[in-house]
Parts: C-alpha cells; sequence; structure tokens
C-alpha cells in the first residue's frame, strides 16, 4: 500500500522543521522563555544618524504576551509590535519586529538573546530624517520582575 500524497506532504514538512530548527515556531505567548522580562538597552546611532542629530539613549525593551515594546520610542508613537523568535545555535533566540508610527515612520528590529544578555540593530525610516541605523545592547532588568 502506497502512502497518500498528503501524507507524504505532512512529513516532508516535520522533516524540514525537525532539520530546521525551531525556526518561526515560536511567536507569542507562551512559547518564549523570556515572556514577561524587561532589558535596559542602551541604543546607538551609526556615524550616519549622528551627522542628521540622533544621539546616543537609554531605553527599556519588554516583552509582554506577544508583543514586544520600546519605552521610550512609544512616545513617537511607535506602538507594540508582535515580534517573532528563532531559537539559534547555542541557546540563543534571534528576535525580530517591525514597529510602525503614523507620524514617525517605521523601525525594523533585530534582536539576539543569549541569557541575560541583548544586542542588536534597528533600522528605522523617519518621515522627517529619513533611513536611520542604530546598534544596541543591553541586560535583563531583574527588577521588580
Amino acid at each position: 500500500m502506497r502512502p497518500r500524497r498528503g501524507t507524504a506532504v505532512v512529513l516532508f514538512c516535520i522533516l524540514m522543521a525537525l532539520a530546521g530548527g525551531v525556526r518561526g515556531a515560536a511567536k507569542g505567548s507562551g512559547k518564549v522563555p523570556f515572556e514577561g522580562t524587561r532589558w535596559r538597552i542602551t541604543v546607538t546611532p551609526d556615524a550616519e544618524a549622528l551627522r542628521k542629530g540622533e544621539k546616543p539613549f537609554e531605553d527599556t525593551l519588554s516583552f509582554e504576551g506577544d508583543k514586544v515594546r520600546l519605552s521610550r520610542w512609544e512616545a513617537y508613537g511607535f506602538l507594540p509590535s508582535t515580534f517573532s523568535a528563532t531559537r539559534v545555535r547555542g541557546g540563543a533566540w534571534a528576535i525580530n519586529t517591525t514597529q510602525r508610527s503614523p507620524t514617525h515612520g517605521e523601525a525594523f528590529w533585530q534582536a539576539q538573546i543569549q541569557g541575560d544578555k541583548i544586542h542588536g540593530e534597528m533600522r528605522a525610516q523617519r518621515k522627517k530624517s529619513g533611513a536611520l541605523h542604530y546598534t544596541f545592547r543591553g541586560v535583563k532588568d531583574t527588577k521588580d520582575q
């Protein structure tokens, strides 16, 4: 008896998922070990962003349910956004999110979390200042958690 085509497709998909790790499987609430955490980060603009008047700043990044929030950016209308999380080699997590503001543009964040440390980069397309690039580093905020 030959397996049905649908069964073969499902098995192929399962094997590909196992071969590729947990890629894209951890989206949102209850599936990532950093849910409910806050991170104190220092955001540093690159040379071009500095020339446009951007300055380094401190921020708090937090994971709440299926959303990621950046405190300072909320003041500019960048609301909490859903994120994707992928387990990568060495037990780290790769995080991606895009935040949009009706008045200030769009920001794409990429981060890697390893233990109690986080680092990454952000590319913003701001309506007034154009494209900006930042890097950031930080640590888990263990206060009040």
